[in-house]
């Protein structure tokens, strides 16, 4: 059975950001959210309570059409305002996050929750918590905030030492350089965690010291490295970068 897009209902409307797809099934009543697998692809539609149901501000600006099934690949949605944004699979929204970061990030919330979402080095995501946590006029609930999403980030040294080693890569100024990082992370590749794979294939992308050699037999193994055990997802433009 197929699920109608009928537009897509933001957490706090004045910060639209991450908005969850709303369904239709066909031409019956009710509302739906797709449930996403860790593969990726659709594996259920959950009926909104009829309570929260009555209280959604669906909006669909841009005019997107969508109809998925259970199977299908699971879509996202991110705004910067009702008609401008993005809605598709995780590796265009993650792309269009990327692309926007500028805009994105005068937004505290946003900024978080975008850096989250496409995956970034721990020391950058603190930063973003004690950025967002200056909203909070009470120091009292702005301590409880902190404390508690500091809890929620646990680093290992090896993890820092990824997180560097993948800086390192973006701004690789040469051919030596880049085979140098490539050639440490090699003892580290046990220790990558999700966000490790995403940020490491954005290093690959944007320096074109990095993919302008993606032929070549060390690189192209660390990029198939993130892909097949990353089980990263790439555009259409991403491919024909790295491809040369």
């Amino acid at each position: 059975m197929g699920f109608d897009l009928v537009g897509f209902a933001a957490p706090v409307q004045i910060y639209p950001q991450f908005s969850v797809p709303v369904f239709r099934a066909g031409d019956g009543d009710g509302f739906y959210s797709q449930r996403i697998g860790s593969d990726g692809l659709v594996d259920g539609f959950l009926p909104i309570p009829y309570e929260e149901a009555e209280h959604l501000a669906l909006t669909n600006g841009a005019g997107y059409e969508e109809t998925l099934e259970v199977g299908s690949l699971g879509r996202y949605a991110f705004f910067l305002s009702p008609s401008e944004g993005v809605f598709g699979e995780r590796p265009s929204v993650e792309d269009f996050i990327y692309c926007n970061m500028n805009v994105i990030a005068i937004s505290a919330v946003a900024s978080l929750q975008a850096l989250r979402f496409i995956g970034c080095s721990r020391s950058r995501e603190i930063e973003a918590i004690d950025r967002l946590s200056k909203v909070f006029e009470n120091d009292d609930v702005r301590e409880r905030f902190v404390a508690v999403e500091r809890a929620m980030i646990q680093v290992s040294e090896y993890e820092e030492e990824i997180d560097v080693l993948i800086d390192r890569l973006s701004t690789s100024p040469d051919f030596a350089t880049t085979h140098g990082v490539i050639s440490e992370f090699q003892k580290l590749r046990s220790e990558f965690q999700t966000r490790h794979f995403k940020m490491a294939m954005r290093a690959c992308l944007s320096n074109n010291q990095v993919y302008w050699i993606s032929g070549d037999q060390d690189v192209r193994e660390f990029i198939t490295f993130l892909i097949e055990e990353g089980d990263l997802a790439l555009t259409d433009d991403a491919k024909s970068k790295l491809e040369g």
